[in-house]
């Protein structure tokens, strides 16, 4: 049985509260003077699927699986209706629980969307065999709330690309490693996520899927034709790749 999760599972320090919604959509709470939004369902064996958007950031979490190893974790997920999509993760701890973090969040709510199971399986070269099988809510209107608080489209033709996965350590950087004075973190003041199809081992068609403020991508989007180096033309070819940038007004120390 799915039970009702409180505001705090957007720290993971989730807490039952009372019985699921009986129209079978995912729980949805909301905090406007946060600017909080919270898509969740839980499981009797410890499990949970969290999506949250807070002020333009959002996220996809899954609490309960086996601790898995490694930066990033590629799985597999299956649905019911054909969909296949191999996503990635990155593992954290957080409130005491293992959890993975998407590094997709839009598209793989996307792929929440409808009800029926949610297979994840780990890739035939994963140093740890891991199986999983979620039973997903009939509804998602309140996956959709989540995802229109934080101004990402319900639907996304590039949800249908295969996405890349690169082989080369320092494939995907924006900009390379330089010496620069020491800064102090300082106020962000914007935010981009874009995403590129890779053709002839060169970003293409780069566009930004969401930037706060207008204009934040800008630098991002100069990406397109550049190009990868160290990679396999045919793995690659068509598929898309997704950035994600932080501006901050920093200021510097010393001297």
């Amino acid at each position: 049985m799915r039970v009702m999760i409180s505001m705090l599972a957007a720290t993971l320090a989730i807490q039952p509260t009372t019985a699921f919604a009986q129209d079978d959509d995912w729980e949805f709470q909301q905090d406007a003077a946060r600017k909080l939004s919270v898509a969740a369902v839980r499981y009797d064996d410890g499990k949970a699927i969290i999506a949250r958007c807070q002020d333009g950031d959002l996220k996809l979490v899954v609490v309960g699986l086996p601790e898995m190893a490694g930066s990033v974790v590629y799985l597999e997920g299956r649905r019911p209706d054909g969909r296949r999509d191999v996503q990635a993760w990155n593992p954290q701890s957080g409130g005491g629980a293992a959890a993975l973090s998407s590094g997709v969040p839009a598209r793989d709510i996307r792929f929440l969307r409808g009800g029926g199971s949610w297979a994840l399986n780990t890739l035939p070269d994963a140093p740890r065999t891991m199986r999983a099988s979620l039973d997903l809510p009939a509804q998602s209107s309140n996956l959709d709330r989540v995802l229109t608080a934080c101004q990402r489209g319900l639907q996304d033709d590039r949800d249908a690309l295969p996405r890349a996965r690169f082989a080369a350590a320092e494939a995907t950087p924006l900009t390379g490693a330089k010496s620069q004075p020491p800064v102090r973190r300082g106020q962000v003041v914007g935010v981009a996520d874009i995403s590129c199809i890779i053709r002839d081992l060169r970003f293409t068609d780069c566009r930004a899927d969401y930037e706060r403020p207008e204009g934040a991508a800008a630098d991002s989007l100069r990406q397109n034709s550049r190009r990868l180096e160290g990679e396999d033309r045919n793995a690659l070819e068509g598929t898309v790749v997704y950035l994600s940038t932080v501006t901050e007004r920093t200021v510097r120390v010393g001297p």
